[in-house]
């Protein structure tokens, strides 16, 4: 896990949850494009409404590309409050982001409470948007299992007797 900060440059007034977009202050965007957002932290900002099918949706529209791209990331925060904590995960995993790494989505949070502060477990998903349909060499490689991977559940979806 990474390591655990209270970050003072976010907004914790603002409540990020699972399926939250979070875009690049300069991220490209089609001609005329506009996306509702509140700032968030150090170049991030947060889009006020929809996920990541609405924005797919509209930016597929305009001929662009919206693609989930490989190096999701999980990571753990701390704060006096839940969002405090949820803040301090967030921070870090954007804060690994590259710069080809346009857009991120909030995945599984899980949160835990102690006495005096509160522990955040965030995932992040990374997206690109481009100009253009994607290609499949931009998508992310699916995963093929492996040869043996039959043999670890064998039983899995075979008929009671």
């Amino acid at each position: 896990m990474g390591l655990f900060l209270v970050n003072k440059g976010v907004d914790f007034m603002t409540t990020i949850s699972e399926s939250n977009i979070l875009l690049r202050a300069d991220v490209p965007l089609p001609t005329g494009f506009k996306v509702a957002t509140d700032g968030y932290h150090h170049g991030w900002n947060r889009m006020r409404s929809g996920g990541a099918g609405r924005l797919d949706k509209k930016i597929r529209a305009r001929g662009w590309s919206f693609t989930r791209t490989p190096g999701s990331t999980l990571r753990s925060g701390v704060g006096k409050t839940a969002q405090e904590a949820i803040g301090s995960a967030i921070c870090q995993a954007l804060a690994e982001m590259d710069g080809n790494c346009h857009a991120v989505e909030i995945g599984h949070m899980g949160i835990t409470s102690y006495p005096w502060f509160f522990v955040a477990r965030v995932q992040v998903e990374p997206y690109r948007i481009l100009p253009g349909a994607a290609h499949e060499s931009d998508l992310p490689a699916k995963k093929v299992p492996s040869a043996n991977a039959g043999g670890l559940y064998a039983r899995y979806g075979s008929a009671m007797h």
